[in-house]
């Protein structure tokens, strides 16, 4: 936050490169509220577009939920914060389960065995 063209530059660049919204959806509410400030609202917004235009190119390697317990807030702000974003279904499924997935059975492949045989996937 806020380089949401460098993030999506390197992930259209690099396939392997994976983006991390830790804390984004909350500093995205939080840097829009209580604020009278035309200006601030308005960079706000922008920040906004730029990082759904972000996620909704690269929700298959973007990872969401490791907010907790640091975040901005408890685990239910956290979550409606994101749900707040009105993504469809498979963006949430992306962020939510299928990246988080995909990267290990990517980068752990060990792990992810373990993991279907645990899960009879």
């Amino acid at each position: 936050f806020p380089r949401f063209d460098d993030a999506n530059l390197l992930a259209q660049r690099y396939k392997n490169v994976y983006l991390d919204a830790t804390n984004v959806f909350g500093a995205l509410k939080f840097f829009m509220s209580d604020t009278n400030d035309e200006e601030i609202r308005g960079r706000g917004n922008f920040y906004k577009e730029k990082f759904r235009t972000l996620i909704l190119e690269h929700s298959e390697r973007t990872l969401f939920g490791s907010d907790h317990p640091v975040g901005m807030g408890g685990l239910n702000e956290i979550y409606n914060d994101f749900f707040a974003f009105g993504f469809s279904e498979a963006v949430e499924r992306d962020l939510a389960f299928k990246t988080a997935w995909g990267f290990v059975r990517r980068f752990s492949p060990d792990v992810f065995s373990r993991w279907e045989r645990l899960l009879g996937c």
